[in-house]
């Protein structure tokens, strides 16, 4: 078989090489989850997030320990013998550790779980070393819950999971938003 039973022939897309050396890092310590149908048209822009959470259409977790984790691909059967499986999707994740155990924080998070129904339209994640974010678009779900263990800090920790064929965007952080 050759590429005519492929679904797509595009041309192909070539890598982009860091120019300034300055690799983007995995520290993301704020978090900001959008409500559904509030989230930015530009992730970047200070005036439109600040109007977000002015609404109470935004909310911003700091002191947070997140992660994005690696996708994992939901395929499908291939109807050709010898061709591999298609992925049609990816299910994603970030790991959310939150150290900040008080009463109304425990409230917060009960109110946030998924278990509740509670879906978010995106999220906007802070990368303090680059003064970066990475927004992710459509729904997600926030699950976890708290979590002691002996002679650790008692946290949340859990997931906010959601599905995307595509990889969060890059952005310029907003002015003034984060790491205040």
């Amino acid at each position: 078989m050759g590429c005519e039973s492929c679904y797509t022939c595009d041309d192909l897309e070539e890598q982009v090489l860091n120019i300034d050396c300055d690799p983007l890092t995995g520290v993301v310590p704020e978090v900001m989850l959008f409500k559904c149908g509030a989230t930015p048209t530009d992730p970047s822009d200070d005036t439109e997030i600040n109007a977000l959470l002015a609404a109470g259409d935004a909310v911003l977790y700091k002191s947070l320990k997140v992660l994005v984790n690696a996708p994992s691909e939901i395929s499908q059967a291939s109807l050709v013998a010898g061709e591999t499986d298609a992925v049609s999707n990816y299910d994603r994740t970030i790991s959310w550790i939150d150290g900040n155990v008080n009463a109304l924080n425990i409230d917060a998070y009960n109110a946030m779980n998924s278990s509740n129904g509670k879906v978010f339209g995106g999220a906007l994640l802070y990368y303090c070393e680059s003064d970066q974010v990475k927004f992710i678009q459509g729904n997600s779900r926030l699950i976890g819950g708290f979590n002691d263990v002996e002679n650790e800090q008692s946290k949340w920790e859990g997931e906010l999971r959601w599905r995307s064929k595509t990889d969060p965007t890059l952005h310029a952080a907003p002015a003034g938003i984060f790491g205040q």
